[in-house]
């Protein structure tokens, strides 16, 4: 993998209470020219951790396959008063990023296996998310 590739991405505004037919589509055509996407999967409103089904939705639609991904500093200031608690790093600290075990929705994956893969895909980001705070 080309690390400056992999970790180029094209910003799409939008979310699932502001935006989000748009961001949606904006997604799925940065994704169907090539390009890589990255979704902050537990939505504006939270519940913090749990992803919502829009990157399973996405997956279907473009036939992108989802690689979980984290990162973890040791040195930050946490916001605990925000929905999703903010990590700001400290400058001079040192961090990781994590892939998990990719995860792919095929086009005819029925509701059923879709939330399977919804839990599965929540289950790697915890363990990953989890591996990377025990490096830092």
């Amino acid at each position: 993998i080309h690390t400056h590739r992999f970790f180029t991405f094209f910003p799409v505004r939008g979310s699932s209470s502001r935006g989000g037919l748009m961001a949606l589509k904006g997604i799925i055509r940065k994704i169907r020219e090539g390009k890589n996407s990255a979704i902050a999967v537990d939505g504006p409103r939270g519940p913090y951790q749990k992803a919502k089904m829009g990157i399973i939705e996405i997956a279907k639609m473009t036939g992108a396959v989802i690689l979980p991904l984290t990162a973890s500093v040791k040195n930050k200031i946490i916001l605990k008063n925000y929905w999703n608690q903010v990590e700001i790093p400290l400058p001079g600290s040192k961090g990781v990023y994590i892939i998990g075990n990719p995860i792919t929705v095929k086009r005819q994956t029925h509701r059923k296996e879709m939330n399977y893969l919804l839990e599965l895909f929540e289950r790697e980001l915890k363990k990953i998310t989890e591996l990377a705070d025990e490096y830092c």
